[in-house]
């Protein structure tokens, strides 16, 4: 999810950038809308779409485990089992489902009050489109499919022109793109390029609403210009609508005069496709696929008239180089062990078994190479250590690798008891707030039987 969700951010806030340095200033509103739509698509789907990416194969490691790759004997390791210190994974989801219920809950609100607004006003029809007079002072906006006016406006010259500039975000569609972005931001509160895109939708919105109004033979550029001018002053801010304010109105005022250049816009929308496609390499998710290389050790047997037949011949031969894959990834690296409980080596000395000499010869096999260890010799803690380790919280307690409280030990005696290990915890090992400072773990006696006798594998033997 995490990475997902980075992925997201950073495609996202990519095109944002490719379309504020080299698309906003061009007069391509159309094929603006359509980028900036769908950039947030594109960011969304992308890193979900598996994308074939061969590589050669490599089984997963096991960090830890009862079997070293060594020649020689090697006691198990006991891997002291501490409690989580804190939920960090489960405090964050905490915060995140708070931030986004709280932002949800307000856009409901704003989405409750925009309707309501309609029985604040006579109402009447311009166009098929419901007309709202608005009785308070409030800007002229549409949204959805009523335009909400003052009454101002409508008597005032240059009423024509705001109603036709409105129908144009109407017809256009232009609250279902806020609308869009809106519960975009409200999963993703915390991709700060969404409050760019919001913005850079809005304002193209306004350059395609005023295209349409110069369009129209009614009212030419000059005038309509002043008439934006003059609506500077009742700028307010209003939620999911369309609103005047300077930056915005600056902008328009530039755009209208702006000469349309059709070569550059159409090289700039070519040269898009190459970022595309270099995205959709970058973000994907990677499907690794097995890609057999010709220096792979072969561990194919030859089919033979009598012996294990080739279905099994191949059964063993893909478990024996899945370990052999897992021993050359580890190679070099410290801590070297693989856990043999991994393997299926008691379904190997079956199918060894089965074959004939020739075919004993010609394939692998992991014999003597990972040896049995033997289980570490049995020892007893005395009823005073017992009767200290009850006592204090000081040590931390865990009986056959399960946490206990302290006073549980005081029902054992020291005889229940077939081995024990005392370890010092490290400084970042130690939860906030505890005084534990040591880690005690003990194991029953059948405790001892399961983890160290019915754990170690029968070492594979060929003969």
């Amino acid at each position: 999810m995490m990475l997902y969700l980075l992925k997201f951010i950073g495609g996202s806030t990519l095109l944002w950038v490719v379309y504020h340095f080299g698309l906003e200033e061009e007069k391509m509103h159309r094929f603006k809308r359509f980028y900036l739509l769908f950039s947030l698509g594109f960011a969304l789907l992308v890193p979900l779409i598996p994308l074939p990416w061969f590589a050669n194969e490599v089984t997963p490691l096991f960090a830890m485990g009862y079997e070293p790759i060594q020649d020689s004997p090697i006691l198990p390791q006991v891997v002291p089992q501490i409690a989580p210190s804190f939920p960090i994974e489960s405090t964050l989801w905490v915060i995140y489902t708070i931030i986004a219920a709280i932002l949800l809950l307000r856009l409901i609100h704003n989405l409750y009050r925009a309707l309501v607004v309609q029985t604040k006003g006579e109402k009447s029809q311009h166009a098929g489109v419901p007309l709202v007079f608005l009785p308070e002072n409030v800007p002229t906006h549409s949204f959805f499919k009523t335009i909400y006016i003052n009454p101002k406006d409508y008597t005032e010259e240059g009423a024509t022109a705001i109603l036709e500039h409105e129908l144009a975000h109407i017809r256009q569609g232009h609250s279902w793109d806020i609308l869009f972005v809106e519960l975009l931001r409200v999963l993703f509160w915390f991709n700060p390029a969404l409050h760019a895109y919001k913005r850079a939708i809005q304002l193209n919105h306004e350059f395609l609403a005023d295209e349409a109004v110069i369009q129209q033979a009614s009212i030419d550029i000059p005038t309509y210009q002043y008439l934006l001018l003059d609506k500077i002053a009742q700028a307010q801010q209003l939620k999911l609508v369309q609103q005047f304010d300077y930056f915005i109105t600056k902008k328009r005022l530039f755009m209208m005069t702006k000469e349309a250049k059709r070569q550059r816009s159409f090289w700039k929308g070519l040269a898009l496709i190459p970022l595309l496609a270099g995205l959709i390499l970058l973000l994907s998710d990677k499907v690794q696929s097995q890609n057999q290389s010709s220096d792979q050790p072969k561990v194919l047997a030859q089919k033979e008239q009598s012996g294990a037949s080739q279905a099994l011949l191949d059964e063993y031969n893909a478990e024996v180089k899945r370990y052999w894959d897992t021993i050359a990834a580890i190679t070099g690296k410290k801590n070297r062990w693989v856990n043999l409980n991994n393997f299926k080596i008691d379904r190997l000395n079956e199918i060894y078994k089965m074959m004939s000499e020739a075919q004993r010869a010609e394939v692998k096999t992991i014999a003597n190479f990972v040896p049995k260890p033997p289980p570490p010799a049995r020892k007893s803690p005395t009823n005073e250590q017992l009767k200290l380790w009850s006592s204090t919280e000081v040590y931390g307690v865990w009986i056959d690798g399960k946490k206990v409280a302290n006073a549980v030990v005081k029902n054992f005696k020291s005889s229940d008891f077939s081995m024990f290990f005392v370890s010092k915890l490290y400084k970042n090992a130690i939860p906030p707030g505890s005084i534990r400072r040591f880690q005690i773990n003990l194991y029953t006696h059948k405790g001892y039987e399961d983890a160290f006798i019915k754990t170690q594998r029968v070492n594979f033997d060929p003969k």
